[in-house]
């Protein structure tokens, strides 16, 4: 099939965008509708903050509903609502509110946050479940208008918010009030790895030869960082884990210095250095935590545990360049590749299509798409034995 010329596609889209603003406008300008919306109502947000939930919908795109009638100040760009009508006749601008898709087919399945309830004849749709998530603060970043309008509605960010399995990946295991998913157990298992095979080695030997400290401090200094957004979440299905991890790489740590040299700088840098980073990276987190507002907070957090994972991508980088050059998979493990891609397409799963949570699905993105090539390298070369 030849493809199709560029302007034919931009013609195409235009009429497709036109088309289903005056549909939602319609809507918009319905009594029943705007009689049955409560709280906010606006174009799509830059940030929604507890107060201002998305309701899955069953009607138009465009605006929120909020969990109660006080939430002017805190959805951004919404106009507040009074008596189930607009408090002001002027609607919010926004280059957001012209770029709508036309409301789903009825029984079509269920329709991801970025778009409205509370349209047409069969009413607003119920809230979906409340998860672990709690009132926790919600991620700054939300899913964009041009992915929503590429997307089909099955495949869009937090499109199984609702979803009646969402326990797997959120009390799979639990003990009182901790629960922990499915991807929270494959993590663990990865955090308990070293015990198996690094610790040992290290104590069979008497010394830490040359083996870095590197990947034991990064446990522990990202544990820290994502156990304090799962806390400010409220959702124990992100900082149980972490938090193991927080305390196992803390001992993986006290293991090393036991049998390393006091002069050691191929650490890499000396152990003060990582000493320093550790510090300074919990009064952050600390600090982000009980002084900022809970949305900046998680932005804050969010941003520096994906720093840490991209600086942490450059290990698995260098091998796969080794395995290029040498034609050989000697330096990588089949195994550990295996479990880490198990484990990052969970979380990543989890993240995208429950959560919404782009600090999360980013990061476990970019670790699925390594391991996936890592995997794609032993394909090609083999197994070394």
């Amino acid at each position: 099939m030849p493809p199709v010329p560029r302007p034919m596609i931009s013609a195409a889209l235009r009429s497709a965008i036109a088309a289903s603003s005056r549909r939602i406008a319609t809507c918009r300008a319905g009594p029943r509708a705007t009689a049955r919306r409560t709280g906010c109502a606006g174009p799509w947000p830059v940030e929604l903050s507890a107060a201002c939930r998305p309701v899955l919908p069953a009607g138009h795109l465009g605006a929120f509903r909020c969990s109660n009638n006080s939430c002017s100040s805190r959805c951004s760009g919404h106009t507040p609502l009074k008596d189930g009508r607009p408090a002001s006749s002027t609607p919010s601008a926004s280059p957001a509110s012209s770029l709508s898709l036309p409301a789903p087919a009825p029984g079509s399945g269920p329709v991801p946050p970025c778009l409205d309830g509370g349209a047409g004849d069969a009413g607003p749709a119920p809230s979906p479940p409340q998860s672990a998530v709690g009132s926790g603060a919600r991620p700054a970043l939300a899913a964009a208008p041009w992915l929503c309008a590429l997307l089909p509605a099955a495949l869009l960010p937090g499109s199984l918010a609702a979803c009646e399995h969402r326990w797997i990946f959120e009390s799979f295991v639990g003990v009182g009030g901790i629960t922990m998913g499915l991807q929270g157990l494959v993590s663990l298992g990865i955090f308990i790895n070293p015990i198996l095979e690094g610790i040992p080695k290290i104590r069979k030997r008497g010394t830490v030869g040359k083996m870095p400290l590197l990947p034991y401090s990064a446990m522990a200094t990202q544990g820290v960082v994502w156990t304090v957004y799962g806390l400010l979440m409220q959702n124990p299905a992100i900082w149980t884990p972490n938090l193991c991890a927080a305390i196992l790489g803390l001992y993986y740590w006290s293991v090393y210095m036991c049998y390393c040299p006091k002069d050691a700088n191929w650490l890499p840098f000396t152990e003060k250095h990582h000493r320093v980073a550790f510090v300074a990276t919990a009064l952050l987190c600390i600090g982000a935590y009980t002084f900022l507002e809970p949305t900046t907070a998680a932005t804050v957090l969010g941003l520096t545990g994906n720093v840490m994972t991209l600086k942490m991508f450059g290990g698995p980088l260098a091998a796969m360049r080794t395995v290029i050059q040498e034609k050989s998979t000697q330096a990588l493990n089949l195994g550990f590749t295996c479990i880490v891609n198990l484990n990052c397409n969970l979380w990543f799963f989890y993240a995208y299509f429950m959560l919404n949570d782009p600090f999360i699905y980013m990061q476990d993105g970019l670790g699925l798409a390594l391991t996936t090539i890592q995997l794609a390298l032993f394909a090609r070369y083999g197994i070394h034995r």
